[in-house]
């Protein structure tokens, strides 16, 4: 059994824009619509009405169980000393030692044009991503070259490694905008009040 050690960052995403969840619920209210019509006051839906047990049977399917299934799934991402633990409950989970990894970095991506979509996705030629909103994640490539996309609304890569920062790393990356020494701080605030404002 493997020990990874505390969890240095960890991050819990659901599939939450507001477009899907109109389109799922409208979906729903058609067949709890059909359900009612067809079941409760036994008036068919349509010119070939489905039979009763197809009518339950989208009613439960998919009326219910599509909403009960997008709102289960859940991406959970724990960086430990030794590796990440990612989990997309309940389709996936990978454990990624860092020894397995050759780089990683925090990218913008296009989830539709480059996987699809988002969800449990293969892009193609041994690249999968792990996202459920957004268009920023964090890219791993494997030491074989395959590719694993994690999506993410903090992708910042200091996140996701653990590992602090300096001035300079930080400006380099695009967190900090210049670095200046500690005892000049006060002074370049204030310089830099007066130059913005």
């Amino acid at each position: 059994t493997r020990n990874p050690g505390p969890v240095l960052f960890r991050e819990d995403q659901r599939f939450t824009h507001p477009l899907l969840w109109v389109l799922l619920f409208g979906l729903s209210a058609v067949f709890l619509w059909m359900f009612v019509a067809q079941i409760v006051f036994g008036t068919p839906v349509g010119s070939r009405p489905a039979p009763d047990w197809a009518v339950w049977l989208l009613l439960l399917g998919v009326g219910v169980g599509l909403p009960a299934f997008f709102r289960m799934l859940r991406l959970t991402v724990q960086v430990h000393e030794h590796g990440l633990d990612v989990r997309f409950f309940p389709l996936a989970h990978r454990w990624i030692e860092w020894r397995e990894l050759r780089l990683a970095w925090a990218r913008n991506y296009r989830p539709i044009f480059e996987f699809g979509g988002w969800g449990v996705r293969w892009g193609g030629s041994g690249h999968w991503a792990y996202n459920v909103q957004g268009s920023r994640g964090v890219q791993l490539v494997y030491q074989d070259g395959s590719r694993l996309l994690i999506g993410s609304q903090q992708a910042n890569l200091m996140f996701y490694t653990g590992r602090r920062l300096n001035g300079e790393e930080a400006v380099k990356i695009g967190l900090a905008d210049m670095v200046v020494p500690l005892a000049e701080v006060r002074s370049a605030a204030i310089a830099l009040a007066k130059d913005i404002s």
